[in-house]
């Protein structure tokens, strides 16, 4: 029998591709706090800096996946702002007051009623931090635990998570990303046009999983898998 094949020119009993070394620690899923107390707007971010320097560390620019592709607007720096106190401990949380009291009021009683321990007993903290994508895209000085130095980029390529277009875009690396966010360490214009690249949105499509008519972008099956072309 010929063997049909599918759009990335395997058989339909060929064995799923497996992760690429030379793709680790590029592609990501961005940050989920659990907790609307976490977001903040931008006049509260604002006015907490202006009354101390060091809320800078803690508090920045959000974006979600809905908003990806309206970015920059009207406002680059965008109406949402997010704390996050990285994976610091409690202690060194309590010296950002204004911060840490609105955490506790607002974001206890969800994570109190958590399955999950280190949800309920590290409320302060956002549910999945990510330290391996701000670390690979150079903040590594934000964590208390020490992580390999990586070059600071100064943007990233994001895309929505879940969506039914193929459309990238060149993020600021001064903000944080949301967990419908698909984010890219990609500091070269080379490979930020081979993941926009037709190539890579029949690879997706194949590799991915769907939700109605929009592509689920899953980093672990889609991007760890696919064959960048050599320098």
């Amino acid at each position: 029998d010929v063997p049909v094949l599918t759009r990335d020119l395997s058989t339909i009993h060929s064995r799923p591709p497996a992760a690429l070394q030379a793709n680790e620690d590029t592609c990501f899923v961005g940050s989920y706090p659990l907790g609307e107390g976490f977001i903040i707007p931008a006049v509260t971010a604002a006015t907490w800096v202006a009354s101390s320097d060091t809320y800078r560390a803690i508090v920045f620019p959000y974006i979600n996946g809905s908003e990806l592709n309206s970015f920059p607007g009207p406002d680059p720096q965008g109406t949402r702002w997010v704390i996050n106190f990285w994976d610091w401990p409690e202690d060194r949380a309590r010296r950002h007051p204004l911060a840490y009291e609105h955490l506790r009021n607002t974001v206890v009683p969800l994570r109190s009623r958590q399955k999950e321990k280190h949800r309920r007993e590290r409320w302060w903290q956002h549910a999945r931090p990510t330290p391996g994508l701000y670390c690979a895209i150079g903040r590594e000085e934000h964590f208390e635990q020490a992580h390999e130095a990586r070059p600071r980029l100064s943007q990233v390529v994001a895309k929505a998570k879940s969506s039914n277009t193929w459309e990238f875009a060149l993020l600021p690396n001064t903000m944080l990303f949301d967990q419908s966010l698909v984010v890219f360490a990609i500091g070269d214009h080379g490979r930020f046009g081979v993941v926009q690249s037709t190539l890579h949105d029949m690879w997706a499509w194949e590799r991915g999983s769907t939700l109605k008519v929009d592509l689920s972008y899953t980093p672990s099956t889609i991007f760890w898998t696919f064959p960048f072309p050599s320098d």
